[in-house]
């Protein structure tokens, strides 16, 4: 599976409101979505599993990842250097 289209599909998972992830542009807040600190972990621990990556721990704050784009650019990035 497309790595970019999976983060989306795990963000909409874990958010209370209907997320469309195919008009969830890299633009969009992540706090306007709904992540919180809690919703934001619990994405970031289901990708590490996934994807058998591990975050860095100066990276778990709701501040490093305002957007979409930098969420998913990282995880991105996670999984390509494993490769």
């Amino acid at each position: 599976m497309d790595v970019i289209r999976n983060v989306k599909e795990v963000i909409s998972k874990h958010v209370d409101i209907v997320v469309d992830i195919d008009k969830m542009g890299d633009d969009v807040r992540l706090d306007e979505i709904g992540v919180n600190s809690i919703n934001l972990i619990r994405m970031i621990i289901e990708l590490e599993t996934y994807y058998d990556v591990e975050f860095d721990v100066d990276m778990l704050g709701v501040s490093n990842f305002e957007i979409v784009g930098n969420f998913v650019n990282y995880v991105a990035n996670l999984v390509e250097k494993k490769e």
